[in-house]
């Protein structure tokens, strides 16, 4: 039987370059392409072997799950130490002046 090897899940955000700086970095991801237009309106991300894909979310349409629904996860990661990913992301975030968190991310 074939095996599914992996899912991307797609977020929309308001600004496709910004958002995958964003994930680059502060989350340690590299940025895998721009595509489409200019500017560009999906890009995606990736770090180990999973990927993000951003999409330019349309005025009125899309968002966060939780717009729909109060208590929802856009997506769910595996990580074999979370501690440690947390240590990094906290550092990454001294580096910066971005204080945002994540679903903000736009």
């Amino acid at each position: 039987m074939p095996r599914v090897t992996g899912i991307a899940p797609e977020f929309l955000v308001a600004n496709v370059v910004k958002a995958a700086e964003f994930y680059r970095d502060q989350l340690g991801f590299t940025i895998r392409g721009y595509f489409f237009e200019d500017p560009p309106v999906f890009a995606m991300v990736g770090r180990d072997d999973q990927t993000i894909m951003l999409s330019l979310v349309e005025t009125g349409h899309g968002g966060s799950n939780r717009t729909y629904k109060r208590e929802a996860i856009d997506a769910y990661l595996w990580v074999d130490d979370v501690d440690a990913l947390y240590a990094e992301f906290q550092q990454n975030r001294s580096k910066s002046s971005c204080r945002r968190p994540c679903a903000s991310t736009g």
